[in-house]
């Protein structure tokens, strides 16, 4: 029969050797874990990438149409003084539509500059896009491992740091 103190040593050398064996095994499952995340980004960042590539012919497509709304601008209110000289129920119809049109053509003309500076945003400087896409895909994760776990995230995403009395 083994000495007591024997029995103890050898309980904690198991104890010690177990507590490193499930170290080694969170650190292999770190370093895995953390070379699909890089792999992840990197795939995010090759895609974003070629999206904007893809954008930039948009972008000068967008110019060629705020040029093309410039023209047609131009040719309305040539066509809308030319109309000024008459005086019939007709051209006041028509100069009404003119304006509805004109209106149209200026609302367009805001939404394709507004498209164009965001292209020209995003072709700039497309790291803020990709940390966009690298939050979302830290968010989706820690939804996911949390519904995994069984565990609800806050709403606010900083903990509850407030005491409550016993009484209240």
């Amino acid at each position: 029969m083994p000495s007591s103190p024997s029995r103890l040593r050898r309980t904690l050398s198991d104890l010690l050797l177990a507590m490193l064996n499930a170290t080694l095994i969170l650190v292999a499952l770190c370093l895995f874990l953390g070379l699909r995340l890089a792999g992840t980004v990197e795939d995010v960042t090759e895609r974003l990438t070629g999206n904007l590539a893809s954008v930039a012919p948009l972008r000068d497509g967008v110019g060629e149409m705020t040029e093309e709304l410039r023209a047609l601008r131009a040719d309305l209110a040539a066509v809308t003084t030319q109309a000024g000289e008459a005086s019939s129920e007709r051209v006041a119809a028509l100069n009404a539509r003119l304006e509805t049109l004109d209106s149209r053509l200026e609302t367009a003309q805001d939404r394709f500059a507004e498209l164009g500076e965001r292209i020209d945003s995003a072709i700039e400087d497309p790291s803020a896009l990709i940390d966009r896409a690298v939050r979302a895909a830290a968010d989706q994760t820690a939804q996911n491992l949390a519904g995994m776990a069984g565990c609800a995230l806050p709403a606010s995403g900083a903990p509850d740091l407030a005491v409550n009395s016993p009484g209240s």
